[in-house]
């Protein structure tokens, strides 16, 4: 019988080996700390470690970094996946918008209002939607608008995020 490491099966404390890993997560960490950073700044605020923004946070530096940080070959992951360039919007992480949601009410429900103020803390990797937080949940959207740049950080979008439901709405 031969060595595990023969047949490419590393122990789990071998450090050697967790090189590529250990990297990945030290950059992770360090965009999160400036995404943290960056939105503290705007909102004039501080955020605490336990609020409910830092794992979308979180999720969206990852899908930044999927899309946008360039490998050694040139090309970044999703290049690599998908065979073409990444395409998101310039909206920044934390930043009020107005988004459109789906009528509600049957026929008359067209008539209302469609578009709601929320915040920006996302996009979903797989289908490109842009994840909104309102106070009523986190919502999914493809339609958005910026808001005027003297009203797009409001301290009170740290409001906006509950833990709320896990579910993401359409």
């Amino acid at each position: 019988m031969r060595p595990l490491e023969e047949e490419g099966w590393w122990p789990v404390k071998r450090s050697a080996n967790n090189g590529v890993v250990e990297r990945a997560i030290g950059s992770e960490e360090a965009q999160v700390r400036v995404s943290k950073s960056a939105l503290e700044a705007r909102w004039k605020m501080s955020i605490e470690s336990g609020h409910p923004i830092l794992p979308w946070m979180v999720e969206y530096v990852a899908v930044l970094m999927n899309r946008f940080e360039v490998g050694r070959d040139g090309r970044t992951s999703f290049e690599g996946c998908k065979a073409k360039k990444a395409k998101m919007l310039g909206v920044e992480f934390g930043e009020a918008v107005l988004w459109k949601r789906r009528p509600v009410g049957g026929a008359l429900g067209k008539l209302t209002c469609l578009w709601e103020y929320g915040i920006y803390i996302g996009v979903k990797g797989a289908t490109g939607e842009m994840i909104i937080g309102t106070e009523k949940g986190i919502w999914r959207t493809r339609t958005l608008q910026r808001k005027p740049i003297e009203t797009r950080w409001d301290p009170g979008g740290a409001r906006m995020i509950g833990w709320g439901s896990v579910e993401i709405e359409r």
